[in-house]
């Protein structure tokens, strides 16, 4: 779905937002360079996605939001996605854009 300034808004159908490969397929084979979701969904991809065998490097942004993101993982996705801004969005839960942080690795 193109937008006004030239981005596209990728949505995921039913299928593939239920599995982690299918998702990790769609940021890499899509480009994504801005991708917006749960902690819980970013563990799942560490966990399953199988980052590593995929090129994600398009990705500009991860911002998460609804939840808490436990440090390990954080620090897992930092290490698998070293490259894209990290964004902790937080507000309410219809919104999630009130207030945003930077999140960096302590390594």
């Amino acid at each position: 779905m193109p937008l006004k300034h030239g981005a596209s808004l990728v949505l995921t159908d039913d299928q593939t937002g239920k599995h982690p490969t299918g998702l990790a397929d769609l940021i890499a084979k899509s480009a994504i360079t801005i991708w917006h979701s749960t902690p819980s969904i970013l563990g799942l991809l560490l966990e399953f996605g199988k980052l590593g065998d995929r090129d994600c490097s398009r990705l500009r942004i991860v911002c998460f939001a609804g939840e808490v993101f436990p440090i390990r993982q954080f620090e897992q996705l930092a290490a698998a996605w070293p490259k894209p801004r990290l964004l902790n969005l937080y507000g309410p839960t219809e919104t999630n854009v009130c207030t945003w942080y930077e999140a960096q690795s302590a390594e």
